[in-house]
């Protein structure tokens, strides 16, 4: 992004989700059509070259633009990305782990061994009255608001081919539902909900463990946990994975080199 380019960057309004009377400006892009020229991918391929690869080769080339991406701070709703640019508050921080210097603690391993009774499926992502169902439960009681789901659901579930669906079984019973978008090297965490009848299971904790897991298992380097807002309880857990990396001044730097602190609470799982 060039801040000294003689364009102006279309930024859209809405009401921030972490802190009142705050409102959040982003910018939007199509990972299929990005607007030029304010974002260029790396080892970029015109369209006419990109109608005659094959589903496979198409598939390699969305998961390398979605990575070029998420590495620039970018997260993902329904068919478009967006970055966050708000003039007046700089709160929000990409953050990431590099998956194989990730430290299972004693902490963890409980959690992981409380939790082996848990079966989980990677499937395709889609949307089922099972799943609609267990989102407006979770959404209830841990947001006090219904919303609109389907469209919610439709944002998490839809939009991207690189979408990978973790589904969690206690026996035949979905318990958990993990939405990750992945990338060429890279998976970024894009939701989760799941049963609050459950919550004493540290779910949320649960799913990043396995979620890390299914990175290191496939390859990637890279697992991104959206934001980490020091200010902000409710995001501020997210500095617990470490080692951890931060996205400032556009560029990543190790969470142990800035003055953030390391969140230690057992008992947050929001995510």
């Amino acid at each position: 992004m060039d801040d000294d380019s003689d364009f102006s960057i279309p930024v859209y309004i809405s009401k921030c989700g972490y802190f009142e009377n705050r409102t959040n400006e982003y910018f939007i892009t199509s990972i299929t059509s990005p607007i030029e020229p304010i974002l260029v991918f790396p080892e970029h391929i015109t369209s006419l070259e990109e109608q005659a690869l094959d589903d496979e080769q198409k598939l390699s080339v969305l998961l390398a633009k979605a990575d070029y991406l998420f590495s620039i701070g970018f997260r993902r709703s329904g068919d478009l990305f967006y970055l966050n640019l708000c003039q007046e508050c700089s709160d929000c921080i990409p953050i990431r782990v590099p998956v194989k210097d990730f430290e299972i603690t004693k902490k963890y391993r409980r959690i992981l061994k409380n939790n082996s009774d848990i079966r989980i499926e990677c499937v395709k992502s889609e949307i089922t009255d099972e799943k609609i169902k267990l989102f407006q439960k979770y959404n209830s009681l841990r947001h006090d608001n219904d919303g609109d789901c389907f469209s919610h659901l439709s944002s998490l579930h839809t939009g991207y081919d690189g979408i990978c669906e973790m589904d969690y079984f206690i026996d035949n019973k979905l318990i958990a539902v993990g939405i990750l978008d992945l990338g060429s090297d890279c998976t970024s965490s894009n939701y989760f909900y799941f049963d609050p009848d459950y919550s004493k299971r540290s779910l949320g904790v649960f799913s990043v463990l396995k979620e890390i897991e299914f990175t290191r298992q496939s390859g990637k380097e890279f697992y991104y946990l959206g934001f980490y807002l020091e200010n902000s309880p409710k995001m501020r857990y997210k500095s617990q994975y470490q080692p951890a990396q931060l996205y400032i001044n556009q560029e990543w730097t190790d969470f142990d080199k800035t003055d953030f602190t390391v969140y230690k609470s057992s008992d947050k799982e929001n995510k």
